[in-house]
């Protein structure tokens, strides 16, 4: 993933996940290949989360000079659109979902 090939090119990064276990499996790759990386759980969707972990990225390296936002968040189906996805599938996304 980017954490990977960025930790590759010498940057301190800061794995930000709401999965612990694929977090921490993260961090172990870019640590098996030399590089230097911290876990730091976060659920994006909580603004106060995301604020916690800027601060403890420019507490752990004394700075912040890239920021990936890499969160998704999956949703069955696919959005409907001009042609559709020919999977049957197609269908609007709600308002709640576009704000996750």
């Amino acid at each position: 993933g980017l954490a990977v090939v960025f930790a590759a090119a010498g940057a301190k990064v800061v794995v930000a996940d709401v999965d612990k276990v694929k977090g921490a499996a993260t961090v172990a790759d870019i640590k098996a290949t030399g590089g230097e990386a911290v876990f730091r759980q976060c659920d994006m969707t909580v603004e106060s989360e995301v604020q916690e972990l800027m601060e403890f990225a420019v507490e752990t390296y004394g700075s912040l000079r890239i920021l990936v936002n890499n969160a998704v968040r999956y949703v069955f189906g696919h959005l409907k659109s001009e042609g559709g996805s020919k999977t049957g599938t197609d269908r609007e996304a709600t308002a709640e979902e576009w704000s996750k």
